[in-house]
């Protein structure tokens, strides 16, 4: 996809993400390897970003807010959590699971939550925090 067509389709986060830009010159592998053990779960978040960025080379950062940075909120976050988890292979949770749990709005609030249910697959429910 054109540059000039992402930024169209994106603005204003475009224009969030063009004001960033030159700010940003961590790597996929910086990223990712804050993350580790689980640097496959922020790897894998950090490529899906990177397809709602309006500027090829953007590079996500933990504490950017869904909506303020990419334009994702409620059914486009679900969209977007859904093919993290299947990229990951992980089962999507159900809403009986996820009730409670504080809600999603960073990139780092992901990388969480697809690491919390990755690893209860992985334990007994019993072991779970």
């Amino acid at each position: 996809m054109s540059t000039l067509w992402k930024m169209v389709r994106d603005f204003p986060w475009g224009q969030r993400q063009f004001r960033e830009l030159k700010q940003r010159t961590h790597s996929r592998e910086d990223f990712s390897s804050a993350y580790w053990p689980n640097s496959d779960v922020a790897a894998s978040i950090w490529d899906a970003l990177r397809e709602y960025c309006a500027f090829d080379g953007f590079s996500p950062k933990p504490e950017d807010r869904f909506l303020d940075m990419y334009g994702l909120c409620e059914g486009d976050l679900d969209d977007f959590a859904e093919q993290v988890f299947a990229r990951l292979g992980v089962r999507w949770p159900s809403h009986e699971e996820t009730r409670g749990m504080p809600s999603v709005e960073t990139v780092d609030d992901m990388i969480r939550f697809v690491v919390r249910f990755r690893d209860s697959e992985a334990r007994p429910a019993s072991a779970l925090p």
